[in-house]
């Protein structure tokens, strides 16, 4: 990839931002409704999640087998598509095309990518979890270097999360080439990767302190966010047009 001017980060980042709020408002009806689609497919997933946080015995081993197989199959086969869905509608809502039954259009048409590269991601966050987990008890230089490396694997992972979604759905990538490409994304552009990574958990975070908006407003902002952050990114790099890479596919599954 041959690289073009870099823009200041805090430009990348406030760009993406408000681009992404200003689309959601703008189509506030229409995003409210399949914000409230997203967060019905999310809700088994974090059901599993709140189930670990407040587990009513300390001392009580963790089944982590049990916890990352209902994680892979709850995330990986209902969330993630549901996280692809979004964007697909974010990117046609950007080209004033979207419509209601969009949301499952983009639902099938990206559910097997999407199943297979969000479930491998759960799945190494399960992991990568139970190990430090599992390493935190144990007193051993080897086990130290061991909870150090799965830390760093846990923040990297974090920060490539911001790729994946937008590889599936914005180009033609296989199942490897969406994790070689959001792996080499997240080491060229480490500090933004991260700074992304931060700046949409602490919206999420603060969203919460009014449920409403999460259900109705935070999921259709998140994905315009993303898009713009995506194409943003790629710009400094000479590839083709990502919005138009599934032109011809869109026409065949309407």
């Amino acid at each position: 990839m041959a690289k073009k001017n870099r823009l200041p980060v805090i430009l990348t980042l406030s760009r993406s931002l408000i681009g992404g709020v200003k689309e959601t408002y703008s189509h506030l009806g229409l995003s409210a409704f399949h914000s409230l689609l997203w967060t019905l497919m999310q809700v088994p997933f974090w059901l599993v999640i709140l189930s670990v946080l407040q587990k009513p015995d300390p001392k009580t081993p963790t089944p982590w087998l049990f916890i990352i197989v209902v994680a892979v199959l709850t995330g990986g086969f209902l969330a993630g598509p549901a996280n692809a869905a979004m964007l697909y509608v974010a990117r046609l809502v950007r080209e004033d095309e979207a419509r209601i039954r969009d949301f499952f259009i983009g639902f099938k048409k990206y559910y097997w990518r999407t199943a297979a590269v969000y479930s491998s991601f759960v799945c190494l966050i399960c992991l990568l979890l139970a190990d430090i987990a599992l390493a935190a008890r144990i007193k051993s230089i080897l086990v130290l270097l061991s909870l150090l490396l799965a830390l760093y694997a846990l923040i990297f992972l974090f920060m490539l999360s911001s790729h994946l979604f937008p590889l599936l759905v914005l180009q033609k990538n296989t199942f490897r080439k969406v994790w070689r490409k959001a792996a080499l994304l997240t080491l060229d552009n480490g500090f933004l990767s991260f700074l992304y990574a931060v700046l949409m958990t602490a919206c999420f975070v603060l969203s919460c302190l009014l449920p409403i908006i999460v259900v109705l407003f935070f999921p259709a902002a998140a994905a315009h966010i993303s898009l713009g952050f995506f194409e943003t990114l790629l710009s400094k790099y000479d590839e083709p047009d990502t919005t138009a890479a599934d032109a011809e596919s869109d026409q065949t599954v309407e």
